[in-house]
């Protein structure tokens, strides 16, 4: 009984394949439509959750990166204000810079490299800008 079914069945859908006439587009387009639609649900959400996967992965390293710097010039910070509370404290360093006297300034400065190792050598700047190595 079932074989007959069956077979009633194949027989009715192959015959409306091949069927000549305007309804058998209608058809085909159906049966096209029911192949390849689960193809394309698959790639569609395939192609979102990729999507979403890279873009949380690219959020995440720029996060890390961005921390990183964050970190990196905070420590540069802290180094500045480190120099200049050493140098706000250095009353007599003042006093020589407020009279113009930069070569008793520079001398108080030889121990700068020595305090400060992150300090590659200290410059003199006069009034333009344009300063001298010691």
């Amino acid at each position: 009984m079932r074989g007959l079914i069956v077979t009633k069945f194949a027989n009715w859908f192959v015959d409306s394949l091949v069927r000549a006439g305007k309804k058998n587009w209608l058809m085909r387009l159906v049966i096209f439509g029911a192949l390849v639609c689960p193809f394309i649900l698959v790639a569609s959400f395939s192609y979102i959750k990729t999507k979403r996967d890279l873009t949380s992965f690219t959020l995440a390293r720029r996060e890390s990166i961005a921390t990183l710097a964050a970190v990196l010039l905070e420590e540069k910070f802290d180094q500045l204000i480190d120099i200049g509370m050493s140098f706000a404290t250095r009353v007599q360093f003042r006093k020589l810079l407020s009279e113009d006297k930069w070569d008793e300034a520079i001398q108080i400065l030889q121990r700068v490299p020595n305090d400060f190792p992150f300090i590659g050598y200290p410059l003199k700047a006069g009034q333009l800008g344009v300063g001298q190595v010691r």
